[in-house]
């Protein structure tokens, strides 16, 4: 069965990708990825500087799944210098580059990842509820690669809408809907203390499907945006 598929302009034999995170987060994982027949892989956030992850940063229970993951715990030149190329090297799969956050982040790294990535997805964790900052950075994005953009809209904003609109007038090619939310909490109940290792014990958890799929329906029959739903495997 043919169940290829186009984004953008960019050729996938299948409209399965996995969600930017821990399960792409470095080239075995995203070689493995490659090897179940996923359409594309999307990289976990590439960040000029290494997150400093707490642990455990990843709990759940028989209903969810909650995580304090930050973007890669690894800096962009081993992405760029080691993993990518290594990805290259071993598999065809097109690579969707992950990156944050601001314009001078994307300005070091994109002129780097060409050569490497298929594409790119922005996430604007620390701007996301400020549409003209989003558009400003988006836009310079869209000046520094002529690769689809796709863009991550933040779980929590209130008009998805108009984060989407924002978007398309700076030259996105569509909406990853969405991120995860939060923040939460989780508590071990035996030791009295939050399952999850940040200072303050916050988390995030997958976003609920009627959640996603109200963004998803506002954004396309209003926004006029093409939508990829973030999969997380």
């Amino acid at each position: 069965m043919d169940i290829s598929t186009n984004a953008a302009g960019l050729k996938l034999s299948s409209p399965l990708l996995p969600g930017s995170g821990p399960l792409t987060g470095d080239a075995e994982r995203i070689l493995y990825l490659a090897r179940q027949g996923l359409g594309a892989i999307v990289t976990k956030t590439i960040a000029p500087e290494a997150a400093e992850v707490g642990r455990p940063c990843i709990a759940g229970n028989r209903t969810m799944i909650f995580n304090s993951e930050a973007w890669s715990e690894h800096p962009a030149s081993q992405w760029i210098g080691e993993y990518l190329p290594e990805v290259r090297n071993q598999c065809d799969t097109p690579i969707i580059a992950s990156v944050g956050y601001d314009d001078e982040d994307l300005k070091q790294m994109v002129p780097q990842l060409e050569p490497l990535v298929a594409g790119y997805e922005y996430i604007p964790r620390y701007v996301g509820k400020d549409f003209d900052e989003v558009k400003r950075i988006v836009a310079v994005l869209r000046g520094l690669t002529k690769k689809p953009v796709w863009v991550k809209m933040n779980a929590n904003i209130s008009d998805p809408v108009g984060f989407a609109a924002s978007c398309r007038e700076s030259g996105a090619d569509g909406i990853v809907a969405i991120t995860s939310l939060g923040p939460n909490m989780v508590i071990d109940i035996e030791h009295r203390r939050p399952l999850i290792g940040t200072a303050d014990g916050y988390a995030a958890t997958l976003c609920p499907q009627n959640r996603t799929t109200r963004f998803r329906y506002d954004t396309r029959k209003k926004g006029n945006l093409q939508l990829n739903k973030n999969l997380e495997l």
